[in-house]
């Protein structure tokens, strides 16, 4: 059996997904994860670590999977990513002025064609809403009746050079590229239900060498900035304050459980001298600067009215035990671990560990497109065919991902 993978390239490790969808669920079949040295800040540094990297995480997969995968899509974020907005507008030509699919395909390819002037090519495209004949808000105008149809569609770009990494790193891995998927909007639909889209939710995903800030409002993602710290600075202060290795300090801060009272200590031997030593000091105060910062930068970003609400956290870092409850207290705005809002099924070590979270969003991304490409090539049967009501729920059921 012939599958596709999503591949999350950390800065850190690599980690592959394999899956389907089963009645909405999201059902695991096969995960893989390697060392990787070939990125940095989501980019591409090294294509051939990269990618040797990526064969040894599918191969992980693959096995688990009993499928062979031909094809592989990686998650991109960070600095990596822009994000443009455009409209667009069409006359419903249709004599009972109904708005068809036609019409819909029409006003796509016209908002295509106004998103000029952007820097770098196009990866994603994401409509925000309609209007029909000046009515806003409208999630689903198929079937309905009016003259004129309106869309804001977001476009996610990359730098020509950086998605040239990516196709080289798939090269180097023996597979086939089959695109990049916009990881900050992923995570949107993952993560968040229907209401929290609405009235607006910030998403973290602190990962090895950044946070990623992510803003969904509106059931939209509203804004998204990147701030350039992350877990192995927290390693790094462990190893020049007890002059550690890397490794150890790495141990060590798999350790520390934030949600103790007293100080973690540990006999250790400091500059030539033996005693213990409180190891969660040096993290503690990392954490406060770095999360101070990131508070600022939502603040300055227009969106701490939504700090009320608090923040979920996912990605590698967010693993320390205690970390959001610390969090919660030293800032007073409630942080919590990321949970999936889509059911998802199969490795519950993989589900609930935060490290998979972009991966787990990517996954339930890419099915939900593969979905959509099946039902427009018809392989779900004859829509035209089909019963209105049939064709009706399964293009909301489309389109939900985009209109919350």
């Amino acid at each position: 059996m012939n599958a596709s993978a999503i591949v999350d390239p950390g800065s850190s490790s690599t980690k592959v997904l394999m899956g389907k969808s089963e009645e909405g669920d999201l059902v695991l079949t096969g995960v893989g994860k390697a060392g990787n040295a070939g990125v940095r800040e989501g980019r591409v540094i090294n294509s051939k670590e990269a990618g040797n990297s990526t064969r040894k995480a599918v191969k992980r997969a693959e096995e688990m999977a009993s499928a062979s995968v031909k094809s592989i899509q990686f998650g991109a974020g960070g600095p990596l990513v822009n994000f443009s907005r455009t409209g667009a507008t069409v006359s419903l030509a249709s004599g009972d002025g109904l708005v068809k699919k036609e019409d819909l395909k029409r006003l796509r390819q016209l908002a295509r064609s106004n998103a000029t002037g952007f820097e770098g090519e196009i990866i994603a495209e994401v409509p925000e809403e309609f209007t029909l004949d000046g009515q806003g808000g409208v999630s689903n105008p198929l079937g309905l009746e009016g003259r004129r149809l309106d869309t804001s569609t977001t476009f996610v770009t990359v730098k020509p050079k950086n998605l040239g990494s990516f196709k080289r790193t798939a090269e180097q891995s023996g597979l086939a590229f089959d695109g990049l998927l916009p990881t900050p909007i992923t995570l949107g639909n993952y993560f968040l239900n229907e209401d929290e889209r609405d009235r607006g939710r910030i998403i973290l995903d602190y990962g090895h060498e950044t946070i990623e800030i992510s803003v969904f409002k509106g059931g939209k993602l509203a804004d998204h900035d990147t701030i350039k710290l992350g877990g192995r600075h927290l390693t790094k202060d462990l190893a020049a304050v007890f002059d550690l290795d890397r490794q150890e300090a790495r141990e060590i801060k798999g350790e520390v459980d934030l949600s103790e009272r007293d100080e973690t200590e540990r006999r250790l031997s400091v500059k030539g001298k033996e005693g213990k030593q409180q190891l969660s000091s040096p993290i503690r105060a990392r954490l406060e600067e770095t999360f101070q910062l990131v508070i600022s930068r939502i603040e300055v970003m227009g969106h701490d009215d939504l700090l009320a609400f608090g923040a979920k956290v996912t990605g590698g870092s967010a693993r320390i035990t205690g970390l959001t409850g610390f969090l919660s207290e030293k800032f007073g705005t409630p942080f919590e671990l990321a949970r999936p809002a889509v059911t998802t099924r199969g490795l519950k070590d993989v589900v609930q560990n935060p490290s998979y979270g972009p991966a787990l969003a990517l996954l339930n991304w890419e099915l939900n497109e593969r979905t959509e490409r099946d039902f427009g090539a018809g392989k779900s049967g004859d829509a035209e065919k089909a019963p209105v009501s049939n064709l009706i729920e399964r293009l909301k059921k489309k389109l939900k991902r985009f209109f919350p």
